[in-house]
């Protein structure tokens, strides 16, 4: 694409994120300085709603950007924001407070995001030390029924009900307690899934079908153990944004917000540092029109956590990458203050 497209398109967005409004060739004309005709910039125009970069909506004279324009924007033309010395000092102040609970330290940043960017944010609680199998014991307790107690290196006890098929023998039961705790001993949970193979890969030595009834419900146990909270603040923002006038549309995106495993799966897809992910790169079933920017929090430069906004693709991304970043580096830094 050539420097005078790339100009206009940039102009484009700018624009359309700052009004919502279609954006006029005149108008891009008149104000952005390029020492060409409005005509010269509809042809322009034109051309880059042929590259699918910016749609004409119904009949309007303007144009808006596609999500492709989008992601052609945020990858190429976007420039760095520069936080304002008052923005700096509001971030600064607020993650420097010293906050004596993880809870508070985490409401503290959704909020102070929430504010600043005019967007919800999320904040995944941060996952500290991965928590390992230490040993495992199946116990019969009824016919077809039996009690999984699994005891983590922290010195946490779960219990868990196994439904399993034929009949369970006390023998049944050591050989599959000490078949598991032997190939799991040691090994993260996280990483569990990875064990099955090795587990029902050994010889004759237990019931296979009990076996596998029982991994069923340590795979399942396994799933609901990294699952850590999210944390949700500013959700009323949402009626800031003129997409979402809508009140079914406004509906759906709040029962989405009810969904833990939803939110932690949404904003732990990325890759560590930034991520931006435009419309359709957000994947969630019966909301379009979405964009996610995610970023990892650390401490000690190992990636513990997420916290991230989600708001129109007509969002300020180079603002609010900028503040993101800035504010999960503060975090990172709270809760170096808060755990060490």
């Amino acid at each position: 694409m050539d420097e005078r497209k790339q100009q206009i398109l940039r102009a484009v967005i700018q624009e359309y994120i700052t009004k919502a409004e279609p954006v006029s060739s005149k108008h891009i004309a008149g104000k952005y300085g390029l020492d060409v005709s409005s005509a010269t910039v509809r042809n322009e125009m034109a051309a880059l709603e042929k590259m699918g970069l910016i749609e004409q909506p119904h009949t309007s004279a303007g144009r808006i950007p596609s999500e492709v324009g989008y992601r052609y924007y945020v990858d190429y033309l976007m420039e760095k924001y520069r936080l304002a010395m008052r923005e700096e000092a509001r971030i600064r102040e607020n993650m420097d407070d010293r906050i004596l609970e993880l809870d508070g330290l985490l409401h503290r940043a959704g909020q102070l995001l929430a504010e600043m960017t005019d967007y919800p944010t999320l904040v995944s609680e941060p996952v500290l030390e991965e928590k390992r199998y230490k040993h495992l014991k199946l116990l019969p307790v009824d016919e077809g029924k039996a009690l999984l107690v699994v005891v983590l290196s922290d010195g946490e006890i779960k219990n868990y009900q196994v439904n399993v098929a034929g009949n369970l023998t006390d023998s049944d039961c050591i050989r599959v307690s000490n078949l598991l705790t032997e190939k799991l001993g040691g090994r993260e949970v996280s990483a569990v899934a990875g064990e099955f193979s090795q587990v029902l890969a050994d010889p004759a030595s237990v019931n296979r079908e009990i076996l596998e009834d029982v991994l069923k419900v340590v795979a399942e146990a396994a799933r609901g153990e990294n699952q850590s909270t999210v944390h949700i603040a500013g959700t009323l923002n949402i009626f800031n944004q003129p997409e979402f006038k809508d009140i079914e549309k406004v509906r759906v995106l709040l029962g989405f917000f009810e969904q833990q495993k939803a939110l932690k799966q949404l904003i732990d897809t990325g890759p560590e540092g930034i991520s931006i992910r435009i419309g359709e790169e957000v994947d969630l079933e019966n909301i379009a029109g979405l964009s996610v920017i995610s970023s990892t929090y650390c401490i000690n430069g190992k990636p513990v956590g997420t916290i991230g906004v989600i708001g129109p693709t007509r969002m300020t991304y180079a603002r609010t990458s900028t503040m993101l970043e800035k504010v999960a580096e503060g975090l990172g830094g709270s809760l170096i203050r808060l755990l060490y």
